[in-house]
């Protein structure tokens, strides 16, 4: 399933530290024990509990497989993915960050039937098309 622009939109379920050391670029890149579509290159991300809701979206590299990190990107994880030291077999550069302006919490998702109810843990989901047309990932705060 591809969007109007021809690429995959997928949500993937992120723990709050891990968003928290992404957004301050602490962590450059996420890491994944599944192989999501090669087409892929937003990431939009469902922050778990506490915070159970949808905030943010990453314009993602291609996948990397370890040692294709390079090595002067001392982001967290990515030294013990290139030594293969990890469960996750592939990773994504985060390229920008933006921030929901008006994240949208567990119930509005299920109100909305934007998302399979829970969100997914461990793999992804498609974005739904009704989700992208209602909020426009480019108009939303771009933080790097």
């Amino acid at each position: 399933m591809t969007n109007e622009l021809g690429c995959a939109d997928i949500v993937i379920s992120v723990k709050s530290e891990h968003m928290n050391n992404i957004v301050s670029r602490l962590k450059t890149h996420e890491f994944r024990k599944f192989l999501i579509p090669e087409f892929t290159k937003r990431m939009w991300f469902y922050v778990m509990a506490p915070i159970q809701q949808l905030q943010y979206i990453a314009i993602i590299s291609d996948e990397k497989h370890p040692g294709e990190i390079d090595e002067a990107d001392r982001g967290i994880g990515n030294e013990e993915f290139n030594a293969n030291k990890m469960e996750a077999k592939y990773a994504h550069e985060i390229l920008h960050l933006y921030e929901l302006k008006e994240p949208l919490s567990f119930y509005e998702l299920k109100e909305f039937e934007f998302l399979r109810v829970p969100p997914p843990s461990a793999k992804w989901q498609w974005a739904k098309p009704e989700m992208l047309r209602y909020i426009k990932w480019n108009k939303q705060k771009k933080l790097f």
